[in-house]
C-alpha cells in the first residue's frame, strides 16, 4: 500500500518507473490518494503503476482533485465531482480497481470515497477560518455535505 505518489514531482515519476518490472507481476498493490494535481499526471501515473503490478487499487485523494488552473479553464472539469469520475473513469479504461473486489479466496480490497468533515475531530478542534483544499470546487458545502455526497458514491 502507498499513498502520496506525487508523480508530478520528477523525483517521485523516476521512482516510480525504477519499480521493477517483473517483480511485482502477482502482487496487489492499494493506492491511497494523492497520486498527481492534474487527470493528465494522474492517467500516466496509474498507467505506470497498473504496468507493475497484477492488480491496482486506487481511491482518489485530496489533491488529485484540485482544480488547477489549466482545468479550471477546461470545460470538461467544471468541479472536482467531475475531475474524479474522470479519474474513475479513466481507471475503468487502465483497469485499475476503483470499486470493491476480490484479490483471491476470502480476501476482498475495499476501496472508499469519502471526504474528512471537522465535526468528527473532538480532540483537535480546527481553525473555523482554515479553508482546507481551497483548490477544490465541490457542487455542495464542503463543510457540511460533501463527507455525506462522496459516502453515496
Amino acid at each position: 500500500c502507498i499513498s502520496d505518489v506525487h508523480f508530478d514531482h520528477k523525483v517521485n515519476e523516476e521512482w516510480t518507473h525504477r519499480i521493477d518490472d517483473f517483480k511485482f507481476q502477482e502482487d496487489v498493490l492499494i493506492v491511497a490518494g494523492n497520486v498527481a494535481n492534474t487527470h493528465h499526471t494522474a492517467t500516466k501515473a496509474l498507467r505506470t503503476l497498473k504496468s507493475k503490478f497484477r492488480r491496482v487499487f486506487y481511491v482518489p485523494g485530496n489533491e488529485d482533485v484540485w482544480m488547477n488552473p489549466g482545468e479550471v479553464h477546461n470545460s470538461r472539469f467544471p468541479d472536482s465531482v467531475a475531475k474524479l469520475l474522470a479519474l474513475v473513469e479513466t481507471c475503468d479504461g487502465l483497469g485499475v480497481d476503483v470499486f470493491p473486489a476480490a484479490v483471491c479466496s476470502d480476501v476482498f480490497v475495499v476501496p472508499i470515497f469519502s471526504w474528512y468533515n471537522a465535526q468528527f475531530d473532538k480532540k483537535s478542534r480546527p481553525d473555523p477560518n482554515y479553508q482546507p483544499d481551497e483548490t477544490c470546487v465541490w457542487p455542495v458545502d464542503a463543510r457540511e455535505s460533501l463527507w455525506k455526497y462522496m459516502l453515496k458514491l
